[in-house]
């Protein structure tokens, strides 16, 4: 048995990660009396699978645990409540499958030029696997959409957006929450992010045009290019093009609230 620490190093992921993926139900390790989390060399196993999903299909932990599930005919975890009253996302699958038809690609052709696995793409197509945030990027650039067109289906919000109204922008990677902040034909797109420890973008990506973001609380770390990096904390703000491929993660041990603007609204 091992203890969290240990488990973290034989992993190459950090202490945060794992509590992440056992609050979120992917993992379940054994406690000690006093409360202390113990790995079973099982536990491992599981989680090296799910590391060669996401490494090979490109599977966010959440994505790749539940496929592991399934093999095993185990039933996969409830989809957490929303807590904040935040509108639902549109079936992401049916979504993304009608853009790929609307664009006259097949399976094989986006993912040949994506860098995924054709079972893997059917598979979130088909709402059996999610598609961490840097994926999802790529699918909706190369069907010239935004995920903003995603969410809102091409309708016009009002000037004001209610807090418990903000759509939710569909992504499966593990404790990340992004709520638009407003709706519409805007010169801007501005986002509200909350990013639990451990959570990251799993991978880098890039669009046209400029961001913002402006850290509320916690701290964010953001790569830019994989040649600058940058440790973002409250009252922080990290403005760069968004040509640049870039990439982020919370460091831990606490939540990340922030505000991310992108002009024009190509994320």
């Amino acid at each position: 048995m091992y203890r969290i620490g240990d488990a973290a190093r034989l992993l190459g992921v950090s202490s945060a990660t794992l509590r992440l993926w056992e609050r979120q139900g992917l993992i379940r390790p054994a406690r000690t009396s006093g409360g202390g989390r113990r790995f079973s060399e099982d536990d491992l196993a599981l989680l090296r699978r799910m590391q060669h999903l996401r490494k090979v299909e490109h599977l966010s932990p959440r994505a790749g645990a539940r496929l592991l599930r399934l093999q095993q005919d185990e039933p996969a975890p409830a989809a957490q409540p929303q807590t904040n009253g935040a509108a639902p996302a549109p079936a992401l699958g049916d979504r993304l499958r009608a853009e790929r038809r609307r664009a006259g690609l097949t399976l094989r052709a986006v993912a040949d030029r994506v860098g995924i696995s054709v079972s893997f793409l059917s598979a979130v197509e088909r709402g059996v696997a999610g598609v961490s945030l840097s994926r999802l990027h790529a699918l909706v650039k190369l069907y010239g959409i935004t995920v903003q067109d995603l969410v809102t289906n091409g309708h016009v919000s009002g000037r004001l957006v209610r807090a418990d109204e903000r759509p939710r922008v569909p992504t499966s990677n593990p404790g990340i929450q992004i709520e638009q902040l407003a709706v519409g034909r805007l010169a801007m797109e501005p986002h509200y992010y909350v990013i639990e420890p451990g959570a990251s973008s799993d991978g880098a990506y890039d669009h046209d045009g400029e961001e913002l973001v402006f850290v509320l609380r916690g701290t964010l770390e953001v790569w830019i290019d994989e040649r600058e990096r940058y440790v973002v904390g409250p009252g922080d703000s990290l403005y760069f093009p968004s040509t640049l491929p870039h990439r982020w993660s919370n460091p831990g041990p606490e939540a990340v609230e922030l505000l991310w603007v992108n002009t024009p609204p190509t994320f």
